[in-house]
């Protein structure tokens, strides 16, 4: 039986993941390099320790850039491009549902925390969880399963008794190798990923009602 849910950011509750990917392909075009979709989703649902673009973009340019001054200069692009980034459909309304009965909620993001907290707070979201796990909580993030753990861990639930909401692989081989049923929502970024061994995918959170989740799961 369902007991909680624990679920991502990035791409599931807010698409971060389509400007993020805009800006990072303007700014390789600047130097006449291509970024591919292929190429980000190897960044989708983990961290830079695991995937970074302006590693990759260093490789390829060598002396003419130092990584530290990429970040500098996409970190100001994608903050402006995220300004006026809603929600994803349907969310606020599948938390408010969980929320209202009664079921504990936290997130596990591979993300720093202040951006995940930045985001939390600007929509209001907190009265929705209980606690918000990111990548300065764990030693490895996704698809490693410790983020999943730790917030199963928080909640005093097994993990047969946890759902994870997901929009990436990374992420949803983070929550089944912690033994968590996952759905998988995917994003328009991530909708061509194999997400076969998943145990749910559905289109967006505007098609979920809370109790036909719980009552297939």
């Amino acid at each position: 039986m369902i007991k909680g849910f624990v679920f991502d950011l990035d791409g599931l509750i807010l698409d971060t993941e389509t400007p993020q990917f805009e800006c990072w392909q303007e700014l390789y075009a600047e130097y006449g390099l291509t970024y591919t979709l292929q190429d980000w989703w190897k960044a989708i649902g983990t961290g830079p320790s695991t995937y970074d673009p302006a590693t990759e973009l260093k490789q390829q340019l060598g002396d003419q850039i130092e990584v530290a001054e990429i970040h500098q200069r996409i970190r100001e692009r994608i903050r402006v491009s995220l300004q006026k980034q809603p929600l994803c459909p349907g969310v606020e309304n599948f938390l408010e549902q969980a929320f209202r009965a009664g079921i504990p909620m936290d997130v596990a993001s591979s993300s720093a925390s202040e951006w995940v907290n930045g985001f939390i707070q600007k929509f209001g979201l907190n009265k929705y969880f209980q606690a918000i796990f990111t990548a300065r909580d764990v030693a490895h993030v996704k698809p490693d399963p410790a983020l999943y753990q730790l917030a199963t861990q928080h909640l005093e639930l097994k993990p047969t008794e946890v759902m994870a909401f997901e929009d990436s692989l990374n992420g949803l081989k983070a929550a089944k190798a912690a033994g968590i049923f996952c759905t998988v929502v995917p994003s328009e970024l991530t909708a061509a990923m194999d997400f076969s061994s998943a145990d749910r995918i559905l289109p967006s959170f505007e098609v979920m009602k809370l109790a036909d989740i719980l009552a297939t799961a």
